[in-house]
């Protein structure tokens, strides 16, 4: 059975604001849990769903 509720939809980045997120991403220092929402984000805008 498929999942009812609201449309999804597309999260939008600017191309400075994809470049920032890929560049913190690049960091070797910064927090792993950071570095996560950083690939979540930039999932969702590829398209992906956001969960699991």
């Amino acid at each position: 059975m498929g999942r009812t509720g609201r449309p999804v939809t597309k999260l939008q980045l600017t191309q400075t604001e994809h470049e920032e997120l890929k560049a913190r991403l690049r960091v070797r220092k910064a927090p792993a849990d950071e570095k996560l929402r950083i690939r979540i984000v930039l999932s969702c805008a590829e398209g992906q769903s956001g969960t699991v």
